[in-house]
C-alpha cells in the first residue's frame, strides 16, 4: 500500500504565497501537524519513507520516521513541487489579478505553453517514473507537495480529488487496484 502525504503548513501557506521549488521551512503549526500525523500513523508499519528533497516535505517525513524503523527518509528530487520561476513567492491574489499567464496555467496546466522553468508534462513524467519504480508489495509513505499530489491523482490515475489536498493529509493508495481513500486517518 502507498500512503501519499502532503507536507505540513509553512509560513507561505499561511500568507497565501506560491511556494513552488522555493525551499521554505515548516512553521510551528506545520511541525505540530506532522507530529499529530505521526501519532495517527504510528500503527502502520512503513517499509520505506520517501520524501521530496525540499525541507518542508523532508522535515515532515523526518518527524513521521521517528515512529517507524525504516532506516530513515529517502529523498527523491522527483517528488519536488513544480518549478514556477518568477511566480514563486508571490501571493495567489497578486497572481490572479496581475499575471494572466498564471491564470491560464492554473486553469489548464496541461495546455499551458508559456515560459516556466518546468513543463507540466515533465512533472507528470517524473512522478509516473517514481511511482512505477516503487515495490508495490511494500507499505510505503511518500511525502510531497500539493500541486504534484493533486495532479498525480488527477492526470496519471484519473482520480478527481475535487478539493485541494490539505497540509499533512494522507491519501491511501492501492496501486495494484488504482483506488484511493482520502481522509482515512481523520
Amino acid at each position: 500500500m502507498i500512503y501519499i502525504m502532503r507536507h505540513g503548513t509553512t509560513p507561505y501557506n499561511k500568507e497565501g504565497r506560491l511556494q513552488g521549488q522555493r525551499d521554505i521551512p515548516l512553521s510551528e503549526e506545520g511541525i505540530n501537524q506532522a507530529k499529530e500525523a505521526a501519532l495517527r500513523l504510528k500503527d502502520i508499519h512503513f517499509d520505506e519513507i520517501y520524501s521530496s528533497d525540499l525541507m518542508r516535505a523532508h522535515k515532515t517525513a523526518e518527524i513521521i520516521a521517528r515512529f517507524h524503523d525504516t532506516g530513515g527518509v529517502i529523498n527523491d528530487r522527483r517528488l519536488r513541487e513544480i518549478g514556477l520561476g518568477t511566480w514563486e513567492g508571490k501571493t495567489y491574489d497578486y497572481l490572479r489579478n496581475n499575471e494572466p499567464d498564471y491564470v491560464l496555467f492554473y486553469n489548464s496546466p496541461q495546455l499551458y505553453k508559456g515560459d516556466i522553468p518546468e513543463k507540466y508534462s515533465d512533472v507528470l513524467k517524473r512522478l509516473n517514473d517514481f511511482f512505477n519504480e516503487l515495490d508495490h508489495d511494500k507499505d510505503i509513505l511518500v511525502v510531497s507537495h500539493g500541486f504534484v499530489i493533486y495532479h498525480l491523482l488527477k492526470d496519471i490515475h484519473n482520480y478527481e480529488p475535487i478539493v485541494p489536498i490539505d497540509n499533512c493529509e494522507v491519501i491511501k493508495y492501492d496501486f495494484k487496484n488504482n483506488t484511493f481513500e482520502r481522509n482515512f486517518m481523520r
